[in-house]
């Protein structure tokens, strides 16, 4: 399926959600190109300016959630420091800095609040860590809020 673009001067072209970075972590498979959901070549060639990562596990408990989201917060890094093309967006400067250089601005989403267990003293240190965006459930229920499986 083409990926739609946007016409010169029409704004931003903002991608809120892709599972590519959980798929990444045990691939030979880059975030600069690879075959899932998304990969920076494909892109930039669209047009997108802005792409929301989420970071999300399906294991079973709070603990392997919390680990399995480490290991794709490490290959984002990892992914990061080999593309010019591609910054993680901190603060909204980040933005426009990645607008002028013509890079693609990556902002990390915590896709349900699992991976805090019961500990939302822990979203301090995912901040200091890049992830700038929370979404309090996604499939399964937490200790913050009831999600759409109801399990």
């Amino acid at each position: 399926m083409p990926m739609a673009s946007c016409p010169k001067g029409g704004g931003d072209l903002i991608d809120l959600h892709c599972d590519t970075l959980s798929k990444l972590v045990n691939s030979a498979y880059s975030l600069a190109r690879n075959p899932f959901h998304f990969d920076i070549q494909r892109a930039l060639k669209a047009g997108l300016t802005t792409q929301f990562l989420a970071l999300f596990s399906h294991k079973p408990d709070d603990n392997a959630v919390l680990r399995a989201i480490l290991q794709q917060m490490a290959c984002f890094g990892a992914n990061l420091s080999k593309t010019a093309r591609a910054c993680l967006i901190a603060v909204h400067e980040d933005l426009e800095k990645a607008r002028v250089e013509g890079q693609l601005g990556i902002i990390l989403h915590l896709e349900g609040a699992d991976a805090l267990g019961k500990d939302p003293g822990l979203w301090p240190l995912f901040h200091l860590l890049g992830v700038r965006s929370l979404g309090l459930t996604w499939n399964y229920n937490n200790a913050f809020a009831g999600g759409g499986s109801g399990s």
